[in-house]
């Protein structure tokens, strides 16, 4: 099935961001969106508007040297697009990599992002969505 012009669009803007290219991130953002961080980190934030996104792009490239996500898979769920990536980065006082899993869950309509919420796995971010949790079936008749 070939990808939506949403999903290549979200595509391109995390090669953007790995870039640093972060008006080409920001070129479909609506103005009034907001981002939320994972309910797990600590002080977990909320950012409303395009100026308290860019302080984040800032803050971000202020904390991590070589700093990228990594997209490996979209999922569309109505007016959502839940991405699975890896990021990773290296802390610039403390010179120590840091890498892992992050899910970002991002709200689209007519090609404009309206928001995006970050989750720590795929599961979570699928469960705020209404997507029932699949659990894996019995191997294939014949497998094994």
């Amino acid at each position: 099935m070939p990808e939506s012009r949403d999903v290549r669009r979200l595509r391109r803007g995390y090669e953007a961001f790995n870039r640093g290219d972060f008006a080409t991130v920001l070129r479909n953002v609506s103005p009034d969106v907001e981002v939320r961080d994972r309910d797990e980190i600590p002080d977990p934030g909320v950012y409303r508007g395009l100026d308290a996104v860019r302080e984040v792009f800032a803050r971000n490239a202020a904390e991590f040297e070589d700093y990228r996500v990594d997209p490996e898979e979209f999922i569309e769920v109505g007016d959502h697009i839940v991405v699975v990536a890896r990021q990773s980065g290296r802390g610039r006082t403390s010179g120590a990599a840091v890498a892992g899993a992050i899910v970002h869950s991002w709200h689209v309509r007519d090609g404009r992002v309206l928001g995006m919420r970050a989750f720590s796995d795929r599961e979570q971010a699928l469960a705020a969505l209404g997507v029932p949790r699949q659990e894996p079936g019995p191997p294939p008749r014949g497998a094994g």
